[in-house]
């Protein structure tokens, strides 16, 4: 179950570098981890396929401020602190 898993995801980072984009290109892999993250091993195959930029977590939150906001006009207020904190580190 775990090579199967592993292989798994390896195959969705070179579905990334095939198409010469992320999965989701907007925000890249930073959707991977807007609640959650994903197993380890999808993040090992990806880095080894589509290495991560130089200051992803600094912005890994930035680009995840857009569903934040699409959660918060969804599903309501629980979403609101999180926004606030990503908007008052750049404002």
């Amino acid at each position: 179950m775990k090579q199967t898993a592993v292989k798994n995801y390896a195959s969705l980072a070179a579905v990334a570098s095939v198409s010469g984009t992320e999965p989701a290109s907007y925000a890249g892999i930073a959707m991977t981890e807007f609640s959650g993250r994903f197993l380890e091993p999808f993040y090992k195959s990806y880095n080894e396929v589509n290495c991560l930029q130089n200051g992803y977590e600094r912005r890994r939150d930035l680009y995840n401020l857009y569903q934040l906001l699409n959660h918060l006009n969804l599903f309501g207020d629980s979403y609101l602190e999180p926004v606030h904190e990503i908007v008052g580190e750049y404002v």
